[in-house]
């Protein structure tokens, strides 16, 4: 194990936050257009429950490659350790 593998994964880790942080703040975006765009509140409502489906399953996809590549960081870590012991 080297330490250049480690920080591969770091900036990994590192660049999936950012993509991620990206990916919401375009989905409040969006959100916030599709209410600026409404008349009553029953149809805003209406679009914003429309939208919970991707936001959730944006979210759980997130979370699922984040728990992921934590996975491969700490495992990473663990070898690092051992190797340096």
């Amino acid at each position: 194990m080297n330490t250049q593998e480690l920080m591969h994964d770091l900036s990994t880790l590192a660049r999936h936050e950012a993509q991620a942080l990206a990916a919401h703040r375009a989905a409040l975006r969006e959100r916030w257009q599709v209410a600026r765009r409404t008349r009553t509140f029953t149809e805003l409502l209406r679009h914003q429950l429309d939208l919970l489906p991707l936001t959730t399953r944006r979210l759980a996809d997130d979370h699922r490659r984040r728990m992921g590549l934590l996975r491969d960081l700490l495992r990473r870590l663990a070898g690092f350790r051992q190797a340096t012991s």
